[in-house]
């Protein structure tokens, strides 16, 4: 597995969904640890910048990946696991010394495919209650984790970013849905920042694009690009993107 890095960057996430027909105001407020050697450098230049993820070795769609979940794990493993990956991504930074906290990723990374197929198969669920909107937001943090090595888990995080969003569920949910979007296109932006622009111009709806702008413009940031460049490329797919002062 990647090793757990020496520094820390403490970012405190605030994903504001406004829903005008409800009034309804979803704030979810995140602080992550990044688990890799070093800070990553943003890199814009990837290799898999185009790639044509159908005819991918190892692609598989993500009805192929739920339908086999049952087989790489039990519902009460299932079960298990999720909490695990809560437990550890949900976490405060310094709540978790460097050789725990790469013990209990290392755990969870020993499942393999069957880790990334569980989180996928949460993920692909809409949220039904309150309790499913905290989890969410570690589930997407160990995805965005695994694709920076894992390119399976890439691929899914992709898909799921792409995923229309059902119509008909309430709309405190479909609030969280549009910040589930947001964040996972966000992360992906600083691992493949073609796949995530190519998301970005496909999503029709015009307040989750700007979500998603706005997640991937401080990912990049985050992942070494300089303000003026990171700001160039979404205004690349979002001409009228401001950073918020």
């Amino acid at each position: 597995m990647a090793k757990i890095g020496k520094k820390w960057i403490h970012r405190g996430v605030i994903l504001s969904v406004l829903l005008s027909c409800a009034g309804l105001y979803l704030v979810r407020i995140k602080k992550r640890p990044l688990t890799a050697e070093e800070p990553p450098v943003f890199q814009p230049n990837s290799e898999n910048l185009a790639e044509n993820r159908a005819n991918d070795v190892g692609y598989q769609p993500l009805s192929s990946v739920i339908d086999q979940t049952s087989l790489f794990m039990s519902v009460k493993d299932k079960e298990t696991f999720l909490n695990e990956v809560a437990l550890v991504f949900a976490s405060a930074p310094n709540s978790l010394d460097r050789e725990d906290l790469h013990r209990k990723i290392s755990r969870l990374n020993e499942r393999g495919d069957a880790a990334t197929a569980a989180v996928v198969e949460f993920l692909q669920k809409s949220p039904s209650s309150d309790n499913d909107i905290e989890p969410r937001l570690a589930m997407i943090d160990y995805l965005v984790y695994r694709a920076k090595f894992d390119m399976k888990a890439k691929h899914h995080l992709i898909d799921l970013a792409s995923t229309p969003i059902p119509e008909g569920i309430p709309e405190r949910y479909l609030a969280s849905s549009l910040a589930d979007r947001a964040e996972m296109t966000g992360g992906l932006a600083g691992l493949d920042w073609q796949a995530a622009s190519n998301i970005i111009r496909a999503t029709q709806d015009s307040l989750l694009k700007q979500l998603m702008t706005s997640e991937s413009y401080y990912n990049l940031l985050a992942h070494g690009a300089g303000r003026d460049y990171a700001l160039s490329l979404v205004q690349e797919v979002s001409p009228y993107f401001t950073p918020r002062q």
